[in-house]
């Protein structure tokens, strides 16, 4: 179920975010959008998501520092609080308060596009599946590029705590 937030100022808000995530080409991210565009034209894509996640831990640190929070935290325990996940990325921000607000908005954003599933404030991730090579491969790029390296290992990408739980099948063939 998505929760909408209502009201003017909500709406420029979103306009002006998804702007900034698709519609900049001053910061660096084209060639990953234009790789994105390529293939929605090109193939059916079941799961757009995935290149509305990559494309926000380009874009947005907090979006990043948020998923990766969320990575770490699950590869300890299945559930994570809500309030913890919150807590721990606002440490990392300069004002507290406006990382608690912006880290609930991303976390309603996760769960809007199905990556996480909230049950009384416990976070769990959801299996995620892309089985298609490009959609594969632009998504492995991502997270290199999130992660400041031009290269990753075949074994480190379920290290990647931004990859969350999305499964790609046979991952070492499309590497290839």
């Amino acid at each position: 179920m998505q929760k909408e937030i209502t009201g003017v100022e909500s709406a420029r808000k979103t306009s002006n975010q998804l702007k900034r995530l698709w519609l900049n080409n001053k910061d660096g991210k084209k060639e990953l959008r234009m790789g994105s565009a390529q293939i929605l034209k090109t193939k059916q894509v079941n799961n757009q998501s995935i290149f509305h996640l990559g494309m926000a831990i380009n874009v947005f640190p907090i979006f990043q520092e948020v998923c990766r929070r969320l990575g770490y935290l699950t590869k300890v325990q299945p559930e994570v609080s809500k309030n913890t996940l919150i807590e721990r990325v606002a440490q990392t921000f300069l004002t507290p308060s406006s990382g608690n607000r912006t880290g609930s908005r991303v976390i309603q954003t996760l769960e809007n596009w199905g990556f996480i599933e909230i049950n009384n404030s416990a976070i769990r991730l959801q299996d995620v599946l892309i089985n298609d090579q490009e959609t594969s491969v632009w998504f492995i790029e991502a997270l290199v590029l999130s992660n400041s390296k031009t290269k990753v290992l075949i074994n480190a990408g379920d290290s990647i705590p931004e990859k969350l739980e999305i499964q790609i099948l046979d991952i070492r063939n499309f590497i290839q």
